[in-house]
C-alpha cells in the first residue's frame, strides 16, 4: 500500500508536465494516459524527440530523488514505433535502457504493434508443457490427473485469453495437450489419439450430463472477451475504453443477442448494433441497409442529429 501512494503522484507530475507543454501531448484517439502504471512495473509513451526524451529523463530523476524510487536501467526497455535505428540511437544516447523490438512484454502479456504470429505465444505453450514430466503423470491415479488437469493445466492461459482474440490454434494446442496427460500423464509427443477413452467435447461436458466437467476454452475464452464488452458499458472512466477490443463479430453479436439497451441521451448506444430497438438490433432488422451504410459505428445520438 505505501508504495502505490508513492508510485501514484509519477502520474500526475507527467499530467501536469503535459499540461503545461512540457512534455507534448499524445494522440486522443491513441490512448488516455500517457502513464501506464501496475505495481513496480510503468509503460510510458512518449514523442520521438530530443527535447522530449530529455524533460522525462529529467522528471524520472526529480521523482527518484524526492520518492527514493529509481530507475531500475537493468530492466528499462525501450520500444521505438516506425523509428530507424540511425535516429533511435541519436535520441538515446544520454537516456538509459536497453533498446529492444516487438513483440515486446508488460505484465506477462506479449504486446506488439501488429497480430500476434504463433512464434510470439509458443513460450505459453512451453509453460504449460513444462509442468507434465515433473508432475510424473504414469504414477498418478486418473483422478489425480483430472484435478491437476482441472486446476493447473486448465487456467494457465486464461490471462492471455482475456486480453486477446480468439485464436483457435492455440485452443488446439492447449486441448492437446490436456487430453495428452489427462489420459496417460504424458507430453502429446508420447501419445496418440487411441489412447484416449473418452471424446474430448464428452469429456468437457458437465457431470451430470456424463462429461468429467473439464473446462471447454473455445466457450470460455468467448465469455472472458464477452466481459470486455459489459465493462465498455458500465465502466467508461476507464484508459482502455477508446481502444479496439480484443472481440470480433461473433462476440459482438451474441453480446447484442444477449442484452437489451434502454437508451438515454444516445451518445454510447451504436445506431446499427445496440439492441436499443426493443432488444434488437437494427443491424438485424434492416440487413440490406446495413451493408450499404457508410457510417456503421455512428451512434443514436449523432445519427437522430444527421436527420435533423
Amino acid at each position: 500500500m505505501l508504495f502505490i501512494l508513492a508510485i501514484d503522484p509519477l502520474q500526475r507530475i507527467i499530467e501536469v508536465a503535459a499540461d503545461q507543454g512540457i512534455l507534448s501531448p499524445i494522440l486522443p484517439k491513441a490512448a488516455n494516459l500517457r502513464c501506464s502504471l501496475y505495481a513496480d512495473d510503468a509503460a510510458i509513451f512518449a514523442a520521438p524527440s530530443s527535447r522530449e526524451i530529455e524533460h522525462l529523463h529529467k522528471i524520472l530523476n526529480f521523482f527518484g530523488e524526492c520518492s527514493g524510487l529509481r530507475i531500475n536501467i537493468s530492466k528499462t526497455e525501450i520500444y521505438p514505433i516506425r523509428l530507424p535505428s540511425s535516429t533511435v540511437t541519436l535520441l538515446l544516447q544520454n537516456f538509459p535502457g536497453k533498446i529492444c523490438n516487438f513483440p515486446g512484454k508488460y505484465l506477462g502479456l506479449p504486446l506488439h504493434v501488429r497480430k500476434l504470429r504463433k512464434i510470439d505465444v509458443q513460450p505459453l505453450i512451453d509453460k504449460i508443457g513444462a509442468r507434465i514430466p515433473g508432475w510424473k503423470g504414469r504414477f498418478l491415479s486418473s483422478a489425480g490427473r483430472e484435478t491437476l488437469v482441472k486446476t493447473v493445466l486448465s487456467a494457465q492461459h486464461v490471462y492471455h485469453m482475456m486480453a486477446f482474440p480468439e485464436m483457435k490454434w492455440l485452443i488446439k494446442l492447449i486441448d492437446r495437450i490436456r487430453r495428452s496427460f489427462l489420459w496417460r500423464g504424458e507430453t502429446p509427443e508420447n501419445v496418440s489419439g487411441g489412447h484416449s477413452l473418452v471424446n474430448w467435447p464428452t469429456s468437457c461436458l458437465p457431470k451430470r450430463k456424463g462429461g468429467l466437467g473439464i473446462l471447454e476454452l473455445e466457450r470460455f475464452a468467448r465469455v472472458l472477451r464477452l466481459r470486455w464488452l459489459w465493462f465498455q458499458w458500465r465502466q467508461k472512466d476507464r484508459a482502455w475504453t477508446n481502444l479496439e477490443l480484443p472481440c470480433d463479430n461473433k462476440d459482438r453479436d451474441l453480446f447484442a443477442a444477449s442484452t437489451r439497451v434502454t437508451l438515454g441521451d444516445g451518445r454510447t448506444a451504436r445506431f446499427w448494433t445496440s439492441s436499443w430497438a426493443h432488444g434488437k438490433t437494427l443491424k438485424d432488422l434492416a440487413p440490406v441497409l446495413f451493408k450499404k451504410a457508410k457510417r456503421k459505428k455512428i451512434s443514436v445520438q449523432q445519427a437522430i442529429q444527421a436527420n435533423k
